[in-house]
């Protein structure tokens, strides 16, 4: 019985992902929104208390749609995240405990700054096209 519980579960985990997903596809907000709120109207029953979040948190979720269209996977994306926590990951491994937290924080201070120098003069994709009209978000 777990098992065949757990594999409707697993199903249904990948299609409300699947689902999901359609929302960062969308061209404009508005067809961003009638995208979620059908994914509400869908799931609400089986997984009321995500959507109930989902909800609190919705113009939050959709913020990006602000930004050009180039620069857009750049934001909801989590790869630059992902990067530096394998980098601190790699680089924590070799040391097996740090004497103080203030050392430790030391450590991490480095590594930080020396990632941003080596991506100092790395332009993310899509921000080169669209430079001019974020400066202009933030003048």
């Amino acid at each position: 019985m777990f098992i065949l519980t757990h594999k409707i579960i697993q199903f249904h985990r990948k299609e409300a992902l699947d689902d999901f997903k359609q929302v960062h596809k969308q061209s404009s907000l508005k067809e961003a929104e009638t995208v979620l709120h059908a994914f509400y109207d869908k799931y609400d029953s089986k997984y009321s208390s995500m959507i109930k979040n989902l909800q609190k948190i919705e113009e939050d979720l959709l913020v990006f749609y602000q930004y050009p269209k180039q620069i857009r996977p750049s934001i909801y994306s989590t790869n630059m995240i992902e990067s530096i926590n394998n980098m601190i990951k790699r680089k924590t491994k070799p040391k097996s405990e740090f004497p103080t937290e203030e050392s430790l924080d030391n450590f991490l201070g480095v590594q930080a700054i020396g990632y941003n120098d080596r991506n100092a003069n790395r332009t993310h994709k899509g921000f080169g096209q669209v430079t001019d009209t974020l400066e202009s978000y933030f003048d």
